[in-house]
Parts: structure tokens; C-alpha cells; sequence
């Protein structure tokens, strides 16, 4: 996964179906875990180890599954990140 970009096609597509602060649940691997976005759009905000649930492969191991939980994040705006308005306050 390129789940660090976040051009990648999860995160658009869960831009489009999350409202504001919604949150996401994935079942992955922990070999091959999805990690949040460069840029702070989406946040990890749990991880629980499949174990919790009872999960086991086919052959009844132990399993490597675990689940992550990620918020959607909106930044708060910012007057100085404006274009119309700059540090010294001329407009």
C-alpha cells in the first residue's frame, strides 16, 4: 500500500463518502498495515489486535489480522494561510 499519499484512492474515495470527523474501520494484516496520509486528512485513532475478537486463520492459528480505526480531519482554518490576508495584516 502507498496509503502515505494522499492522492492514494482510498482516501478520495472516503473523503466523498465520510462527513466531517467520520470515522473509518479497517481489517488488514499487520504485515501490511494502511497508514494515515501525509497530509493530515484522515488520523489513526486505534488499533485493535485481531485477538481481542477471536479471530483465527484457517488452519486455527493465531491470526495476523488486526483492526484500525481512522477519523476523517479537517485542519482548522487558518487567517494566516489565506491568500488575502498576510502576517503584517495588509489586505
Amino acid at each position: 500500500h502507498d496509503t502515505e499519499n494522499p492522492n492514494h484512492g482510498l482516501w478520495k474515495l472516503l473523503k466523498l463518502l465520510l462527513e466531517e470527523d467520520g470515522i473509518a474501520v479497517f481489517s488488514h494484516v499487520k504485515t501490511d498495515p494502511i497508514k494515515e496520509p501525509s497530509d493530515g486528512s484522515f488520523r489513526l485513532i486505534r488499533v485493535v489486535s485481531g485477538d481481542v475478537f477471536g479471530m483465527k486463520t484457517r488452519s486455527n492459528d493465531i491470526s495476523d489480522f488486526e483492526v484500525s480505526l481512522f477519523q476523517r480531519y479537517h485542519q482548522p482554518f487558518s487567517i494566516l494561510k489565506s491568500n488575502n490576508i498576510h502576517e503584517n495584516n495588509e489586505l
